[in-house]
């Protein structure tokens, strides 16, 4: 029985999907097994894999295209491992991240999820590093805002508290969100103070291409996680731009072009076009001043 699952879901990760894998195999301080989950890619990537890997820890799958929340949810629930870490397709995960993170699990039982710091890529060159909190209310603190303060791909859940709150649910995007706020009425959330995952960001990315929706949905997880709180039914997601009303909707708008704008200003600089990415991260701090107050605070 492997110490920690290793959850990948690919779906078309073409040229990264192969780094990806060895990026995790390359890891010997811990037993693990790497569940590479193929949600009906047509483009060969998981093909190639098998043709260059051989590894007995490597277990791939492979099923009709289902999406990201029902195919992590399949992991989990075949996984065998006492921990299960996420990691997409896309990116690369650091030596030693595995060995850390479940050593903090064993050592801090009341925790039931652990990330930690990333390393951002664009356009395949190192843009800047993450200063997420490190601990529980903080990050909570910042899911309830909305903030980005923990990455999905980086974290290491315990196999008991995935199955006690039930999985992803079946929204849609900003599952991860959701998943961590009911995780955080189960037990405490936490992140490492190192890097753990070079996060990869590209104009393929989910959320590059449905921010909007992505918004909305956080907004959605959010407000459900109250809802529980208070004892209340949770909403669906049609009830809810009713709930929150004229101003909760431009809130959302708001965010959704900051983030927008934010990630134009990071793809901007990483090709030397600074004038270009400085009006847009002014831009993204108009429309969204708290969020630029915390990443100057972050910096």
């Amino acid at each position: 029985m492997p110490t920690v699952s290793v959850i990948l879901p690919a779906y078309n990760a073409g040229e990264y999907l192969l780094e990806a894998v060895r990026s995790v195999l390359d890891e010997d301080q811990i037993d693990l097994e790497l569940r590479v989950i193929d949600d009906g890619s047509t483009d060969g990537s998981v093909d190639a894999v098998l043709a260059a890997v051989q590894d007995p820890r490597l277990v791939v799958v492979r099923q009709e295209n289902r999406g990201l929340a029902a195919t992590l949810n399949r992991g989990f629930a075949e996984a065998r491992g006492e921990f299960l870490a996420r990691m997409d397709g896309d990116d690369q995960t650091v030596l030693g991240r595995f060995a850390a993170q479940a050593a903090f699990l064993r050592d801090h039982p009341e925790v039931v999820l652990v990330g930690g710091q990333i390393e951002r890529l664009v356009d395949g060159r190192a843009e800047s590093e993450s200063r997420f909190p490190a601990s529980h209310d903080e990050i909570l603190a910042g899911l309830i805002a909305g903030r980005h303060v923990v990455c999905h791909p980086s974290v290491m859940l315990r196999a008991s508290a995935i199955r006690e709150v039930g999985g992803y649910w079946q929204h849609g995007v900003s599952e991860d969100w959701d998943l961590f706020l009911r995780l955080a009425e189960h037990g405490r959330l936490a992140n490492l103070d190192r890097t753990v995952l070079r996060y990869r960001f590209h104009d393929s990315g989910i959320n590059a291409g449905s921010m909007s929706k992505v918004r909305r949905n956080i907004r959605l997880a959010v407000e459900n996680h109250r809802r529980r709180l208070a004892g209340r039914p949770e909403l669906q997601p049609a009830e809810l731009w009713s709930a929150i009303g004229p101003l909760g909707r431009l809130g959302v708008q708001l965010q959704t072009r900051s983030l927008t704008l934010y990630r134009s200003a990071l793809q901007a600089k990483a090709a030397g076009r600074r004038g270009r990415a400085a009006l847009a991260m002014l831009g993204a701090a108009a429309l969204w001043p708290r969020q630029a107050l915390h990443r100057i605070r972050a910096r």
